[in-house]
């Protein structure tokens, strides 16, 4: 999953890869050819969008084509009659098609995810999310809604866990993880076998970790309590 500001640092990040498949939509709109991303279906489409035209205008080949009974043989007439090659409009989309998918093989969801390519072919891109990105974000991003208090519970207690954080860390090494610097922070407290409230370890509060805390100069760190 992303969390809402990933996603928006990926949508900022492939803007341009959006406007591109944008683009490629707008383009099949406008030659009148169906969505996909797959080239013979485009050329075919093209073609038979062609044949029709010439239908309209060649009776002769109307007839012709009118005394065919089945599909195979009307489209071995539309394939003998139609040739796509150097038409401009299937060199635009041809090209079109070939940058969409060199640039989609470049699209990165992040280091927890992955490569979008690996998660979706560019035919899968398609079908399921109509080559729109915004949507594959939003479907991978983690929606707070009703839960916002619960992110900023945790946040807010985030805060006190980095300056308890920094307070030990040096006891036991800058590059500690997280988990063995309050290893540190425990060891101040009797262990609790029950839900009692902890209670703090003096002796081992004033004898070992406050000396420490003081020959690392951190010792200050601490908040003196109002009087």
């Amino acid at each position: 999953m992303l969390t809402p500001t990933e996603s928006a640092a990926l949508r900022q990040e492939h803007a341009d890869f959006m406007q591109r498949c944008t683009s490629y939509k707008a383009l099949l709109t406008n030659s009148g050819l169906p969505f996909s991303v797959d080239l013979p279906t485009l050329t075919t489409a093209y073609g038979q969008q062609l044949f029709e035209q010439l239908l309209t205008l060649d009776k002769g080949l109307k007839a012709r084509y009118d005394l065919l009974r089945t599909d195979e043989g009307k489209q071995k007439l539309l394939a003998a009659t139609i040739d796509t090659a150097g038409h401009e409009v299937m060199d635009q989309v041809s090209a079109a098609l070939t940058a969409l998918t060199q640039a989609y093989q470049g699209i990165s969801l992040g280091m927890s995810l992955g490569w979008l390519h690996n998660k979706y072919s560019l035919a899968q891109f398609a079908q399921y999310y109509e080559l729109d990105l915004a949507r594959v974000l939003e479907a991978l991003t983690i929606d707070w809604t009703g839960k916002e208090y619960v992110l900023a519970y945790f946040t807010q207690i985030g805060d006190e866990l980095t300056r308890l954080r920094d307070l030990f860390r040096p006891l036991v090494g800058t590059s500690a993880p997280l988990g063995v610097v309050f290893e540190v922070l425990a060891s101040c407290y009797h262990v609790q076998p029950t839900n009692e409230p902890l209670t703090v370890d003096e002796r081992h509060l004033h004898q070992r970790i406050m000396p420490e805390l003081s020959k690392r100069q951190v010792l200050s760190m601490i908040p003196r309590a109002s009087k």
